[in-house]
């Protein structure tokens, strides 16, 4: 036969219904020997008090999504219109290719006037450097400016020097447009 010894646990509840009449907390008093209820101040208000630091990061929250909506939007649209612009230039450059001016990429824009050594002159719209193509012609580079716009400036000055053919106007030989870097190569 088996027997079982049971040992019973309690322990001291404090009387808190004088603390709560006050609408405050209670609990022991610390640092004594006796079992003495002490009323503590609750850390906020029981009406609402908690609601509010919640909504206020809500509202913040939203604020800030609808800042980082906004930027992505932005950056979304100007690089299509950067895309745009680029193609509008490559369409012309392409119409624009029965004319027989050469199209040079940047690196041969930078062999030919051997990385840009000797400066010609400095104008609105960029510095001109002299330049020798491969069979010993000489040639003026004007590297153009980063412009502001969509490429107009470049397809005007690219169609208006490829059409003039006189005497005392120097002849477009060539040009360059590799994405944003343009230049016009001239006799």
């Amino acid at each position: 036969m088996t027997t079982y010894s049971v040992t019973r646990l309690s322990w001291l509840n404090p009387i808190c219904s004088y603390c709560e009449g006050l609408g405050k907390d209670c609990g022991f008093k610390n640092y004594t020997k006796q079992l003495i209820t002490q009323c503590f101040d609750r850390p906020f208000p029981t009406k609402g008090g908690g609601k509010k630091p919640l909504i206020a990061g809500g509202v913040i929250g939203l604020i800030l999504l609808g800042i980082i909506m906004m930027a992505l939007y932005e950056c979304y649209s100007s690089s299509k219109i950067e895309r745009e612009n680029q193609a509008r230039v490559e369409k012309f450059l392409e119409d624009y290719r029965d004319c027989r001016p050469t199209r040079y990429t940047y690196a041969d824009i930078k062999k030919i006037t051997n990385q840009f050594q000797e400066i010609l002159g400095e104008g609105a719209y960029g510095i001109v450097y002299k330049g020798t193509l491969s069979n010993e012609i000489h040639v003026a580079l004007k590297i153009l400016n980063d412009s502001e716009g969509n490429g107009e400036e470049f397809i005007n000055e690219v169609a208006a020097m490829g059409k003039i053919h006189h005497v005392n106007v120097v002849r477009l030989v060539g040009f360059c447009a590799d994405g944003v870097r343009r230049a016009l190569v001239f006799e």
